[in-house]
C-alpha cells in the first residue's frame, strides 16, 4: 500500500451497497449495520483519494493525516466527526469515483464538479440517504445515470451536465419530490423525456439541452408550477409544443430551439407573464405567430428564426416594451411590417429577413434609437426607404437588399456614423448616390448593385471612407469619376464593381473562364486564353463576309506573338453577339503568351483581301495598343488529407483518393473556375477523426495545418458516411486556408472558393448570400467559356457559389477571388522553424457564444492572429496576473451553421509552466474558460519522424477505435502506446494528451 506524507495509508474496508433498481428505500446488505463510526468516513475518503489520484490534486491539505477530518481540505463534519460536506470542485481529481462514496451516512453536500473524473457514476451513491446536493458537472463521466439516485429523497440539487452520460433518463428521478434544480445538459442521453419529471413539484430549473433526446415533450411538464428555467434545446425532439407549457406561470426562460418540433406555437405561451426569453429557433413550426405573445411584458428575447411560420407579424408584438432582440427571419411570413414595431424602445436587433413581407418599411422604425442591426433583406418590401432610418444613430448593419424598394437613397443615411454595412442591392432605387454617404466614416461595405435606375457619377468624397473595403455598383447607371484620386482609391478596394464613366470599351477580349465588357475580368498569367474579336458592320446593317483578322501581342514594346484568324462566310453582325462563337473571330492563345504587361493590336483584313473598306473597323484600338489585364497569382499548393473513422470501412473511398495528383479530374473545376495558375497537390497520410460535427472536423484540419506549419491550402477529403455523420458535404473557413469536401469536383471548387473569400450566390437556399452579388437568382449573368470542350456557357447558368446547378463561375466571383488571392497570399511564406508553442483553439456558435478546446504544449512553427477584432484570448495565473493577451477576429465557417473558429500556436515562455492557470476567451456572445485539467482527455497523434498529424481525438473516453465498440480508449490517457495501437496503421506515434490547461508533465515533455 502506498505511503503518503510519511504515514502509512489506512486500509480500506469495502462495504458494498445494494445496487439493484427495485423500488423502495436503499438498504445495506444483510448483516452490515449502518456505521456510526467516523473511521468509516475516513476509510471512504482515503478510497476517494487513492481512486482519484489525490497526490496530484491542486489542494490535498491534511489528507491522509491523523488530524480530524474537518481539517482535511474540502471536508466538513458534524460534532460527532461524521462527514457532512465534501467539496472538491476544480481540484484536478482524475480517475473513477469509488463505490465507497456511498459510505458517508451523514453526507448532505457532495461537489466533485469541474474535474477529470471518468467511468460510471457508482450506483452506491444512492445510499447517501441524507444527501441534499449532488454536483458532478464538467467531468467525463460515462455510462448510464444510475436509477439508485431516485432514492435520495432529500435531494434538492442534481447537476450532471457536461459529461458523457448515455442511455435514457431514469424514471426514478421523478421520485425526488424535493428537487429544485436538475441539470443534465451537454451529455449523450437518449430516449424520451419522461412524464415522470412532471411529478417534481418543487423543481424550479430544468436543463436537458444538447443531448440526443427524442420523442415528444410530455404534457406533464406543465405540472411543474414552480419552474423558472426550461431548457430542452439542441435535441431531436418531435411533435408539437404542448399547450400545457402555458401553465408554467412562473417561467422565466423557455428554450426549445434546435429540435424538430412541428405544429403551431401554442397561444397559451402568452400566459407566461414573467417570461424573459423565448427561443424556438430552427424547428419546423408552422402556422401564425400567436398574438398572445404580445402579452409578455418582461420578454427580452423573442427568437423564432428558421421555422415555417406564416401569416402576418402581429401588431401586438409592439407591446413588448422590454424586448431587446426580435428574430423572425427565415420563415414564410407575409403582409406588412406593423408600425407598432416602432414602439419597442429597448430593441437592439431586428431580423425579419428572408420572408415574404410586403408593403413599405414603416417610418416608425426610425424611432428605435437603440437599434444596432436591422435586417429586412429578401422580402417583397416596396416604396421608399424612410428618411427616418437616418435617426438610428447606433446602427451598425442595415440590410435592405433583395426587395422592391423604390425612390432615391435618402441623404439622411449619411448620419449613421457607426454604420459598417449598408446593403441596398437588388431593388428599384433611382437617382444618384447622395454625397452625404461620404460621411459614413465606419463603413466597410457599400452595395447598391442591381438598381438599374440609379444613375450619375459617384460622389468623389467616397474616397475619404478609409475603412471601406467593398463597393458594388454593377447593374446600375452609376459610374466612377475620372478624378485621379478617386481612381487610385478605387484600386485599393476588394474587386470593386464600378464602371468608368467613359465609354471606351474595345470590341475584343481574352477569356479563360468568364469575361465581361462592363467589368473586365483579369487574366491569370501562364494560363491559356481564348481571344474573341467582335466585328460589327459600321452602317448598323448585317452584311458582307467575316474578314480575316491578325492579332499581334506585345510585351515591353517587343512583338512576342502573332496569329492570323482566317475569314469566313458568316455574315458580319450588326451588333456584338457574345452568345455565338461564329459571330466573333476566335483563336486560342498559348499560356506562355499570357503574361503581365501584355498589349494587343488587332488588324482587320490586313492584306486588304476585301478591298480598302471591309465594312468594319480596320484596327482595334484605332491607335496605340490595347492593354490586357494579366496578373500573376501565387502558386496554389493543396495538401489533401483523406479523413476517415478508424471504426468504419473506408476502402472504396481510400482507393479513389490513393495516388491523387493535381491532374486528377477531381480538381478540374478548381483549375477552370477559380483564379489558379500553378497548382500542385500533396497527398497526406490518412487522418483519423472522431469529430461529431462539421465545425469540429474543420477545426481539426486547421489545427493539423498549424501543427505541421502548412503555408498552403489544406483540404480534408471525406467518404460518404462522414457526409451524413457530420451533417455537411463540405465546409470551409471563408478567407482561410482549410476546408473539407466530399469527393466531388463541384464541392471541392465551391469550398476552395470560400477559402478565397467568396460568399454564397443567392440560389438553392444557400445561407448568407453575398449582398453584392449582381443577379437576383444566382446566375452568372455573363458568358463563360469552357476550355476543355471549347464551348460557351450561357449567362443563365448558376454560379459555383450557389446551391443550384449546373455550375460555372461568374465574373463577380472570379474577380473577387482573384483580388483576395493577390491581397492575402502574395509571396509564398517562408517555412518557420518549429519551437515550443501553446496550441490554442476554439470556436463560436452562430450567436457568438465562444468555446475553447483543450490547450496543448506542442513543437510547431508559431501561428499568430492579426491584431484587432471582437474576441480576446487571455492567459493568466491563479492570482490574475496576465501572461498573454491576444485580440483577434474569428474566421467564418462557410456552409456550416454560422460557426466561426480559430487555431493559434503561441510561443511560450518557460515561466508559464508552473504559472498558467486559466485561459479565457471573451467575445460578443459571452465567455469561455479553461481552468485546470478538468475536461475530457483529448489527444493529438503525430508521426515523430515527419511531424505529420495522424489523428486528433477530442474525447478519448468516447473514441471508437474499431475494437468492439465505443469507449475503447477510455483508460488509455495514461498509456499513449495503447492509444496509437488501435489505429490501423499508426504504430510508433507520438501521443499528446490534454484535459484543458497543460499539466506540469506536458510542459516538461
Amino acid at each position: 500500500m502506498r505511503s503518503v506524507g510519511g504515514r502509512r495509508a489506512i486500509p480500506v474496508l469495502l462495504l458494498p451497497l445494494l445496487a439493484c433498481g427495485d423500488a423502495g428505500p436503499m438498504e445495506l446488505l444483510p448483516g452490515i449495520p449502518e456505521s456510526t463510526d467516523p473511521s468509516t468516513d475516513r476509510a471512504a475518503l482515503i478510497a476517494l483519494y487513492e481512486a482519484a489520484n489525490g497526490a496530484g490534486w491542486k489542494n490535498n491539505t491534511n489528507w491522509l493525516s491523523d488530524v480530524p477530518l474537518i481539517y482535511w481540505h474540502g471536508v466538513d463534519t458534524d460534532t460527532d466527526g461524521r462527514v457532512t460536506e465534501l467539496r472538491l470542485r476544480d481540484n484536478d481529481l482524475e480517475g473513477r469515483i469509488p463505490p465507497q462514496i456511498g459510505h458517508f451516512a451523514k453526507l448532505r453536500d457532495l461537489d466533485l464538479g469541474r474535474n477529470a473524473l471518468t467511468g460510471p457514476i457508482p450506483p452506491e451513491i444512492g445510499g447517501l440517504s441524507q444527501l441534499r446536493t449532488l454536483e458532478l458537472i464538467s467531468n467525463q463521466l460515462g455510462g448510464r445515470i444510475p436509477p439508485q439516485i431516485g432514492r435520495l429523497s432529500d435531494l434538492t440539487e442534481l447537476h450532471l451536465s457536461n459529461n458523457a452520460l448515455t442511455g435514457p433518463i431514469p424514471p426514478e428521478i421523478g421520485r425526488l419530490s424535493r428537487l429544485r434544480g436538475l441539470g443534465l445538459r451537454s451529455n449523450e442521453l437518449t430516449g424520451a423525456i419522461l412524464p415522470e419529471l412532471g411529478d417534481l413539484e418543487a423543481l424550479s430549473r430544468l436543463w436537458l439541452s444538447d443531448n440526443d433526446l427524442t420523442g415528444p415533450i410530455p404534457p406533464e411538464i406543465g405540472q411543474l408550477s414552480r419552474l423558472r428555467v426550461l431548457s430542452f434545446g439542441g435535441n431531436d425532439l418531435t411533435g408539437p409544443i404542448p399547450p400545457e407549457i402555458g401553465q408554467l406561470s412562473g417561467l422565466w426562460e423557455l428554450d426549445l430551439g434546435g429540435n424538430h418540433l412541428t405544429g403551431p406555437i401554442p397561444p397559451e405561451i402568452g400566459r407566461l407573464s414573467g417570461l424573459t426569453e423565448l427561443d424556438l429557433v430552427r424547428n419546423n413550426l408552422t402556422g401564425p405567430i400567436p398574438r398572445e405573445i404580445g402579452r409578455l411584458p418582461q420578454l427580452e428575447r423573442l427568437a423564432l428564426r428558421a421555422n415555417d411560420l406564416e401569416g402576418a407579424i402581429p401588431a401586438d408584438l409592439g407591446d413588448l416594451s422590454a424586448l431587446r432582440q426580435l428574430s423572425l427571419g427565415y420563415n414564410d411570413l407575409t403582409g406588412r411590417i406593423p408600425p407598432e414595431i416602432g414602439r419597442l424602445s429597448e430593441l437592439s436587433a431586428l431580423d425579419l429577413a428572408h420572408n415574404a413581407l410586403t408593403g413599405p418599411i414603416p417610418p416608425e422604425i426610425g424611432g428605435l434609437s437603440r437599434l444596432r442591426s436591422l435586417e429586412l433583406w429578401s422580402n417583397d418590401l416596396e416604396g421608399p426607404i424612410p428618411a427616418e432610418l437616418g435617426d438610428l444613430w447606433r446602427l451598425r448593419e442595415l440590410g435592405l437588399e433583395r426587395n422592391a424598394l423604390s425612390g432615391p437613397i435618402p441623404a439622411s443615411l449619411g448620419n449613421l456614423r457607426y454604420l459598417q454595412l449598408l446593403s441596398l442591392s437588388q431593388n428599384d432605387l433611382s437617382g444618384p448616390v447622395p454625397a452625404e454617404l461620404a460621411g459614413l466614416a465606419a463603413l466597410r461595405e457599400l452595395a447598391v448593385n442591381g438598381n438599374p435606375q440609379l444613375s450619375g457619377v459617384l460622389p468623389v468624397g467616397l474616397k475619404d471612407l478609409g475603412r471601406l473595403t467593398t463597393l458594388s455598383a454593377g447593374g446600375t447607371g452609376l459610374c466612377a469619376p475620372a478624378d485621379p484620386g478617386f481612381q487610385a482609391w478605387l484600386r485599393t478596394l476588394r474587386a470593386p464593381r464600378v464602371p468608368r464613366c467613359e465609354d471606351d470599351v474595345a470590341p475584343v477580349y481574352l477569356t479563360q473562364a468568364v469575361q465581361s465588357f462592363e467589368f473586365p475580368v483579369p487574366l491569370v498569367a501562364g494560363r491559356p486564353a481564348l481571344l474573341r474579336v467582335f466585328l460589327t458592320a459600321l452602317d448598323g446593317e448585317a452584311a458582307g463576309f467575316f474578314p480575316p483578322v491578325r492579332a499581334r501581342f506585345y510585351l515591353e514594346d517587343a512583338e512576342i506573338h502573332t496569329v492570323d484568324i482566317p475569314g469566313s462566310a458568316v455574315t458580319v453582325p450588326s451588333r456584338i453577339e457574345e452568345g455565338r462563337l461564329d459571330a466573333s473571330a476566335n483563336v486560342a492563345i498559348p499560356a506562355e503568351v499570357v503574361r503581365p504587361g501584355l498589349e494587343l493590336v488587332v488588324e482587320v483584313d490586313p492584306e486588304d483581301t476585301l478591298g480598302p473598306d471591309p465594312g468594319t473597323a480596320k484596327r482595334i484600338p484605332p491607335t496605340g495598343r490595347q492593354a490586357i489585364d494579366v496578373r500573376a497569382v501565387p502558386a496554389l499548393h493543396l495538401t489533401y488529407l483523406p479523413v476517415v473513422r478508424a471504426s468504419r470501412e473506408s476502402g472504396e473511398f481510400l482507393s479513389r483518393v490513393t495516388g491523387l495528383t493535381e491532374t486528377d479530374t477531381l480538381f478540374r473545376g478548381a483549375r477552370q473556375w477559380l483564379p489558379v495558375g500553378d497548382f500542385t497537390v500533396a497527398l497526406h497520410e490518412v487522418v483519423y477523426t472522431a469529430a461529431r460535427t462539421g465545425g469540429e472536423l474543420l477545426s481539426e484540419i486547421e489545427a493539423i495545418r498549424v501543427l505541421e506549419g502548412g503555408t498552403g491550402y489544406y483540404m480534408g477529403g471525406i467518404p460518404r458516411y462522414l457526409v451524413f455523420e457530420v451533417g455537411y458535404a463540405g465546409v470551409a473557413m471563408r478567407g482561410g486556408r482549410v476546408s473539407f469536401s466530399r469527393v466531388r469536383t463541384t464541392t471541392i471548387a465551391h469550398e476552395l472558393g470560400h477559402n478565397m473569400s467568396l460568399q454564397h450566390a443567392p440560389c438553392g437556399g444557400a445561407g448568407g448570400p453575398d449582398p453584392g452579388f449582381p443577379t437576383r437568382d444566382g446566375t452568372i449573368g455573363v458568358w463563360g467559356f469552357n476550355r476543355y470542350d471549347s464551348s460557351l456557357v450561357a449567362p443563365e447558368t448558376s454560379d459555383l457559389m450557389s446551391y443550384c446547378g449546373p455550375s460555372w463561375i461568374s465574373d463577380f466571383s472570379f474577380t473577387k477571388a482573384f483580388d483576395h488571392r493577390l491581397r492575402e497570399e502574395g509571396e509564398a511564406a517562408a517555412a518557420q522553424a518549429s519551437a515550443r508553442n501553446l496550441l490554442l483553439w476554439g470556436r463560436a456558435d452562430a450567436d457568438g457564444v465562444p468555446f475553447l478546446e483543450p490547450a496543448f504544449v506542442v513543437d510547431a512553427p508559431p501561428a499568430l492572429p492579426r491584431a484587432g477584432g471582437p474576441y480576446t484570448l487571455t492567459g493568466a495565473t491563479a492570482v490574475g496576473e496576465v501572461l498573454f493577451s491576444l485580440n483577434f477576429d474569428m474566421q467564418e465557417m462557410a456552409d456550416g451553421d454560422g460557426e466561426s473558429g480559430f487555431v493559434f500556436a503561441l510561443p511560450v515562455s518557460p515561466a508559464w509552466a508552473d504559472r498558467l492557470a486559466t485561459v479565457v476567451l471573451s467575445g460578443p456572445g459571452g465567455t469561455a474558460t479553461l481552468e485546470g485539467a478538468n475536461g475530457p482527455p483529448a489527444a493529438i497523434l503525430r508521426d515523430p519522424r515527419s511531424g505529420r498529424v495522424r489523428a486528433i481525438v477530442r474525447d478519448l473516453t468516447s473514441f471508437d477505435g474499431g475494437q468492439g465498440g465505443r469507449g475503447t480508449l477510455a483508460g488509455a490517457a495514461a498509456d499513449p502506446a495503447s492509444i496509437a495501437s488501435i489505429l490501423p496503421d499508426a504504430a510508433d506515434l507520438e501521443v499528446l494528451v490534454s484535459r484543458g490547461i497543460p499539466s506540469a508533465n506536458q510542459w516538461r515533455r
